[in-house]
């Protein structure tokens, strides 16, 4: 049962249109890219602990995942800007 009213929203047809029904996107990608991140910390973790920096090992993971973070805004961004708006 579809209730219209003349002179309201939409019209008598408005409930068979699929246009502004939502598309879910993939879960699986940010899945993957939280996994990839939680096994890059670890690796770099496991790392520090191999170098012998004992309980100072776990600031190098977060280090290193903050610096490719703000490396990857950096190029990011500057592939936006225009060539001859470069400094």
């Amino acid at each position: 049962m579809v209730m219209f009213h003349p002179g309201g929203f939409g019209g008598p047809d408005y409930a068979q249109n699929k246009h502004n029904a939502r598309e879910e996107g993939s879960v699986l990608k940010p899945i993957l890219f939280l996994v990839a991140l939680l096994f890059a910390w670890g690796l770099c973790f496991a790392a520090g602990l191999w170098l012998g920096l004992g309980w100072y090992a776990w600031p190098l993971g977060s280090v290193v995942l903050i610096s490719a973070f703000i490396s990857f805004s950096i190029v990011r961004v500057s592939r936006r800007v225009p060539p001859s708006k470069r400094i």
